[in-house]
């Protein structure tokens, strides 16, 4: 009998890394905008994904549209407040999405390999946020446009949804 050594086991995080790195999000990073709403949204069956929402001053009615947030890889939600609250002083609902693996979402390899933010197919994460966009076009109604802003990753996924699902949306933002 060998002693195998895990492949995976190289990267599991540790208690005090996982201390180091809250710490350093806590001093970097700008708090939420007033207002900030932390949801969830549940694409399928045992799937949770992390969502926030930020309604534009004076509501829905007052509101320029609204611009949905999908970020880079691994990054938090946290890590856009800045963007956020510079759209929403412009007049627009906020909306954003963690995907699956990502932030506080379900993680496929939660009991195997819990920092690691696998799917199988990118085609699943631009379900789930072609889905997310029909949720919030349903929250915030027909008569404002809805614009997604994709950084990075998310600007892959973003292209991926518009490409294979035509979403019901007025325009995508890259950033990559």
């Amino acid at each position: 009998m060998t002693n195998a050594v895990d492949p995976y086991q190289a990267s599991l995080v540790t208690k005090e890394q996982k201390t180091a790195a809250q710490a350093y999000l806590d001093a970097n990073l700008e708090p939420m905008p007033d207002g900030w709403l932390w949801e969830t949204f549940e694409p399928d069956l045992d799937i949770t994904l992390e969502t926030g929402f930020l309604e534009a001053p004076g509501g829905f009615a007052a509101a320029k549209g609204t611009i949905i947030f999908l970020p880079g890889f691994t990054s938090p939600l946290e890590l856009y407040s800045y963007g956020y609250q510079r759209f929403h002083d412009a007049g627009f609902n906020i909306a954003a999405i963690s995907y699956r693996g990502q932030g506080r979402s379900t993680r496929s390899l939660a009991f195997t390999h819990p920092e690691k933010g696998y799917v199988e197919d990118y085609t699943i994460l631009a379900d789930d946020v072609e889905r997310f966009v029909a949720a919030t076009r349903t929250r915030v109604g027909r008569e404002k446009p809805i614009l997604v802003y994709g950084n990075s990753k998310g600007g892959h996924i973003a292209l991926r949804m518009a490409g294979d699902m035509l979403p019901d949306i007025k325009a995508i933002a890259l950033k990559v």
